[in-house]
């Protein structure tokens, strides 16, 4: 089974239902339903993504969205050591430095899921965008 990290982005594509985007996350989500791939996603983007959908949809529905996030998801904290490497790193965007951080930590990731690719351009671990993913 492929182990999937979610960059926060795609979260929220999924989350919000942002169109052209939604379609490109439904079907990793329902594969991650259906339990033939785990998506690891962190606690900053859990977060953030609240941060973004309550001042779309109301607290009580982003509260709703960020449950069923929580349940399709395997969430991992971000701590001080992610946090101190991200400034290491040749990352334009210091999110994107502790994401790839955390997806480090995790070392059993297979790709790392986001739309900009361009900002993981010195990953060690593959990087795609949600309509690259071939499901077995």
């Amino acid at each position: 089974m492929k182990n999937y990290f979610l960059d926060t982005n795609i979260v929220l594509d999924f989350l919000s239902k942002r169109p052209p985007f939604h379609e490109q996350c439904l079907e990793l989500f329902s594969m991650a339903q259906s339990k033939k791939c785990t998506l690891v996603t962190t606690d900053n983007a859990v977060t953030t993504a609240f941060f973004i959908l309550k001042r779309s949809f109301g607290k009580q529905e982003a509260l709703e969205l960020i449950k069923c996030l929580i349940n399709l998801t395997d969430i991992e904290p971000v701590g001080k050591t992610e946090l101190l490497q991200a400034f290491d790193l040749d990352f334009n965007d210091y999110e994107d430095a502790v994401q790839y951080c955390s997806a480090l930590k995790q070392g059993k990731i297979d790709a790392i899921i986001t739309r900009n690719k361009k900002d993981f351009k010195n990953s060690q671990i593959t990087v795609l965008a949600p309509d690259e993913i071939v499901f077995e």
